[in-house]
């Protein structure tokens, strides 16, 4: 398994992680260490694993607002997978006018 990571905040995001997953930050800590690389081969910041990029590379807010479109104005509760970056969940948090906490 290898990962690529283009994101420079990643430390950052390692550290929620490890606050969330305690028990988790070995293993993660031991695979980033061996399999990981940074690139910057794309427009945006994007996980690439195995070679698929996770999410889009190109115009991944042009994404989200693509499949956030789909949704029913109504909604009270979705459910999202694979978050990728967190372009959706930030789309759907402004466009409900959702504060983060």
């Amino acid at each position: 398994m290898r990962w690529f990571v283009s994101d420079k905040s990643l430390e950052e995001k390692l550290k929620i992680i490890h606050q969330r997953w305690p028990r988790f930050k070995n293993k993660l800590k031991k695979k980033l260490a061996e399999n990981s690389t940074v690139t910057g081969d794309t427009p945006h910041k994007v996980l690439v694993h195995e070679g698929c990029h996770i999410s889009s590379a190109f115009n991944p807010e042009k994404e989200a607002e693509v499949q956030a479109s789909v949704l029913d104005e109504d909604e009270e509760v979705v459910w999202i997978y694979g978050i990728g970056s967190g372009f959706l969940v930030e789309h759907i948090l402004k466009q409900h006018g959702i504060k983060k906490n």
